[in-house]
């Protein structure tokens, strides 16, 4: 709660009339954020997915963000925690703030989720300057946007919230998806076949190189291309990784 002090004076410059300590309104504290990621499905488990985790998150698919973040205030039990950030639908499964130096999960329970905007409610309390790492299910956008806001703030009812944070203006990278065919006429073992790979584009994407990961048992050969047409002007194989 701010506080004033409140003064007035005479035209000679004496004091009339003072009033000390008068209380005045709500100042909320602060969120300060200081790391963002949007991790696809396969990215939340590379082990299995080792090769599909090295892709960005896609468009209109399911993601999980995650922020880092400190609170200028403690927030006490009790209170709600809301997020909102259009054009992302925020989703009540899998939601999490986790004490970052205990590695222990502040116990939560989404109340509220619809559209752009979930609400928290806290049922442990969250401590000044201290990091913590928060959690969200999202269905990303079907368009891209370019930078979204999101925007974080905590409230015990009042009229004005106990800390908010002044918008996290991210550009989280996504991408669109593309068509692939893929067919040959023959594949006998061991053998060098050729292989014909038939993608179509958006009409808004200009890509100028494309990566191919081969199924496991597959090599690309050192002259790999037979005939790429006017769009297509060489294929280099690339160096091993997860066994293939």
């Amino acid at each position: 709660m701010t506080q004033f002090d409140l003064t007035t004076y005479t035209a000679t410059g004496a004091i009339a009339d003072r009033t000390l300590g008068f209380n005045g309104f709500r100042l909320p504290g602060s969120v300060q954020v200081s790391g963002a990621e949007l991790l696809s499905e396969h990215q939340q488990s590379p082990s299995m997915y080792p090769v599909k985790a090295l892709w960005q998150p896609q468009l209109g698919a399911s993601a999980l963000a995650r922020f880092t973040m400190t609170f200028s205030n403690s927030v006490s039990q009790g209170q709600s925690l809301m997020l909102q950030t259009p054009p992302y639908t925020l989703q009540r499964q899998n939601f999490q703030i986790l004490d970052v130096a205990a590695s222990q999960a502040v116990p939560a329970l989404v109340t509220y989720a619809a559209g752009s905007a979930l609400v928290v409610g806290l049922q442990g309390s969250l401590q000044a300057n201290r990091e913590y790492s928060l959690e969200v299910a999202v269905v990303a956008p079907q368009q891209a946007t370019g930078s979204s806001f999101w925007i974080l703030q905590t409230s015990d009812g009042g009229a004005l919230p106990t800390s908010l944070n002044s918008q996290i203006s991210t550009g989280f990278h996504l991408v669109s998806n593309f068509g692939l065919a893929v067919s040959a006429s023959r594949i006998p073992p061991l053998a060098e076949v050729e292989v014909t790979l038939q993608v179509s584009f958006g009409s808004s994407a200009t890509p100028t190189a494309l990566k191919v990961v081969a199924p496991v048992g597959f090599n690309f050969s050192q002259s790999c291309l037979v005939t790429g047409g006017a769009a297509v002007s060489s294929c280099i194989p690339g160096a091993p990784f997860v066994g293939r």
